[in-house]
C-alpha cells in the first residue's frame, strides 16, 4: 500500500498520466477524431478509383464516337431514345 500511494503522489507520473488522457481524448485531434479520418480517407481512396475508372470510359466511349458515325447513331437511338421521323419507338424495359 505504500508504494501505491508513492506511485501516485509522484507528480511526473500523475501530469504524464493526465497529458496522456487529455490528448487520447479530449484535444481537437483526438482517437476518435483519428479514426474517423482513416476512415473517410478510404472511402475517398476508393471513390477516387471508381470516378477514374469512369473517366477512362468515358474517354474510350468518346473516342469510339469521334472514329465512327454509326457509333453516334447508336447512341443516339440506344441512351436518348431518339429516332427518325418514318419510325416508331417501343422502349422494352427488363
Amino acid at each position: 500500500m505504500k508504494q501505491f500511494t508513492k506511485w501516485i503522489s509522484n507528480k511526473y507520473l500523475l501530469s504524464s498520466v493526465f497529458f496522456i488522457i487529455w490528448i487520447s481524448f479530449f484535444d481537437r485531434f483526438n482517437v476518435f477524431q483519428i479514426i474517423k479520418r482513416k476512415q473517410e480517407l478510404t472511402q475517398l481512396t476508393e471513390r477516387k478509383q471508381h470516378y477514374k475508372q469512369e473517366i477512362e470510359k468515358s474517354k474510350t466511349e468518346l473516342l469510339n464516337l469521334r472514329e465512327n458515325s454509326i457509333n453516334i447513331e447508336k447512341i443516339a437511338r440506344e441512351k436518348y431514345l431518339m429516332k427518325k421521323d418514318n419510325e416508331d419507338l417501343y422502349t422494352i424495359e427488363k
